[in-house]
């Protein structure tokens, strides 16, 4: 170690060391250490230029240290100073546009707070996030000038993925495509309270009853919370195996087509809220076809529950059908009698995902299947209840609703 001629480094108080000595080399001495601060005329100088970058190293009170690292080319001024830790600093003002590259949240606010800026890698976008306990649940995108909004504060925003979100706001872009009022769009939604237990004055929406060997008994329900208006559809006390029948909407068939196109297009659903009064020799379909008199389905889409030895089902099962050829997915959920929502949608043309929900709106399985309904295929919403023993069966139906977006008109 160098010192200026005449002094001691053991001497803090020495007029000669104040004097801003210069130390090079090593000591194999105890490290130099010092209490209050240490200044400088102009500058403290870290690194060695062309060979090493200048690291500041704060030690913690309790453990661990973080670190202040220069860049390697520090004389451009882009070129970022990297921080090891999260930089915490109040209210004040923070100028976005010198933000580059961080790994971690730099903290507008104080951490309770739970609000950050960080600067996305790549083109100068920056988030602005708002924070909620752990998890993310807002961010505020801007980019020259442009804003953009991800997410909302109450929530995940709404998207026809998920169009169940009851987080969504009354103005929000979901809001607005299930407007009722909006010719674009196909709204039908049927809750079975008022009109008459008779074919044609079902429901609000006069809903058939067709009859498949033996005249289905159509009969209201008195509903109790959250089910309000219920209507049962049950075989005929007499019917025997392959007898029993449908509602729909439109009749027998599809010559009053409520839908079509369904292969080609997207956004559409179509639910039904039911459930079944037993589980044996029962030959059960909810959701679309092509026509109401086929005791099996013909053309459509449907949530199926058929313990005939064709299907010998033990579970729902989502069935997508053409001309009488069918394909199907297990939901694997064994088949009760407690209430169930299923939603059939299309969020991929020519494929229909199907959601079986519980009593409680808890989603129990999502599935999907090539649709088979070619794109001329008119179909109409409807519900089969077929025995198949000489028993009688039953199902209770809640709600049907049906949406059909996106129409140029």
């Amino acid at each position: 170690m160098i010192t200026p001629a005449g002094t001691s480094i053991d001497n803090p108080t020495s007029a000669a060391i104040t004097a801003s000595p210069t130390f090079t080399g090593t000591t194999s001495t105890a490290a130099l250490t010092a209490s209050g601060l240490i200044t400088a005329q102009a500058n403290i100088q870290l690194g060695i230029a062309g060979t090493i970058s200048g690291v500041l190293t704060l030690e913690g009170s309790t453990s661990g240290a973080a670190t202040i690292t220069a860049p390697a080319v520090a004389g451009t001024a882009t070129n970022p100073v990297v921080f090891s830790n999260a930089i915490s600093i109040g209210t004040n003002t923070l100028t976005a546009s010198a933000i580059t590259s961080v790994t971690t949240a730099l903290s507008l606010l104080p951490a309770s707070s739970g609000y950050a800026l960080v600067k996305a890698s790549g083109s100068p976008t920056y988030n602005f996030i708002v924070q909620n306990s752990a998890s993310v649940n807002t961010v505020l995108v801007y980019d020259t000038g442009a804003v953009t909004f991800s997410g909302l504060i109450t929530g995940t925003a709404p998207t026809l993925a998920n169009p169940d979100n009851s987080t969504s706001l009354v103005n929000s872009a979901f809001v607005q495509s299930h407007n009722h009022c909006n010719p674009a769009n196909v709204m039908i939604s049927e809750e079975f309270i008022g009109g008459l237990p008779t074919s044609g004055s079902i429901g609000q929406n006069g809903w058939y009853a067709t009859t498949i060997g033996s005249a289905p008994v159509v009969s209201g329900i008195q509903g109790a919370y959250p089910n309000f208006g219920v209507i049962q559809i049950a075989t005929a006390a007499a019917a025997t195996a392959g007898q029993g029948g449908s509602i729909s909407i439109g009749g027998i068939s599809s010559s009053n087509t409520l839908l079509n196109n369904l292969q080609a297009t997207t956004g559409w659903e179509i639910q039904w809220i039911f459930k079944l009064n037993q589980t044996t020799t029962t030959r059960f379909r909810a959701g679309v076809d092509t026509n109401a008199t086929i005791l099996a389905g013909y053309t459509g889409l449907y949530c199926r529950y058929d313990t005939n030895a064709t299907y010998a089902d033990t579970t729902f099962v989502f069935e997508s059908s053409w001309q009488g050829v069918k394909t199907s997915v297990d939901s694997t959920i064994a088949v009760d009698t407690l209430w169930h929502r299923v939603k059939i949608t299309s969020l991929v043309a020519g494929t229909a995902t199907f959601t079986l929900y519980s009593a409680s709106g808890v989603v129990q399985s999502t599935k999907t299947l090539a649709i088979s309904i070619a794109t001329t295929n008119g179909v109409i919403p409807l519900c089969l209840m077929i025995t198949d023993a000489t028993a009688q069966v039953s199902c209770q139906l809640d709600f049907c609703s049906v949406y059909y977006p996106g129409i140029a008109r």
